[in-house]
């Protein structure tokens, strides 16, 4: 009986170093799970990021959430410039085409100021939000409807939603919400 005892010592870190990081879940997921309706999409489009992937903190996460919206950003962009060129008297895409250059400035700015005021950083959050609902608005009354320039407007807006989110975890744990 002693020596079953003595096993069951000696294997035990080994069955949980092989158990439990089975059982984890991913930052990613966590923050994911609490976006309601947009869980789904949220993770398939926080897994395909191998630096969200391998985020091993909240601010590790916000961050690379953030590097990729300026990145899907900068792609809207320039898919908006190129569609100025072939469409140049539509003064539709080319508002957003402005629009988006500050969509770009409000996640730079937020990626630099999650550092030290994750307060402003969801701000510029929210206002690179707006500039996207913005010209989803103005993309909605043109004739014929674009649904690919939607679903780019859409993805994202389900980013701001997301980096808000894990940044609310980098507030809490760090206590850091309420600086200038």
């Amino acid at each position: 009986m002693k020596s079953m005892a003595s096993l069951f010592i000696i294997f035990l870190p080994l069955v949980l170093h092989v158990v439990v990081p089975v059982l984890s879940v991913n930052l990613y997921e966590i923050v994911c799970n609490e976006a309601g309706q947009d869980a789904d999409r949220c993770v398939s489009t926080l897994k395909a990021d191998k630096r969200v992937v391998a985020a091993k903190n909240y601010r590790d996460l916000s961050n690379s959430i953030l590097e990729m919206a300026f990145d899907m950003a900068t792609s809207i962009q320039s898919y908006f410039d190129k569609e100025t060129i072939r469409f140049p008297k539509d003064n539709v895409i080319r508002r957003c085409s402005v629009k988006y250059i500050d969509v770009m400035e409000d996640f730079k700015s937020a990626i630099y100021k999650l550092g030290y005021n994750t307060k402003g950083a969801i701000d510029d959050i929210h206002a690179a939000g707006s500039e996207a609902m913005n010209c989803e608005r103005a993309l909605s009354t043109q004739k014929p409807y674009n649904p690919s320039m939607h679903a780019l407007n859409s993805q994202i807006y389900l980013l701001t939603e997301i980096s808000v989110l894990a940044i609310n975890h980098v507030a809490l744990k760090e206590g850091l919400s309420n600086q200038p």
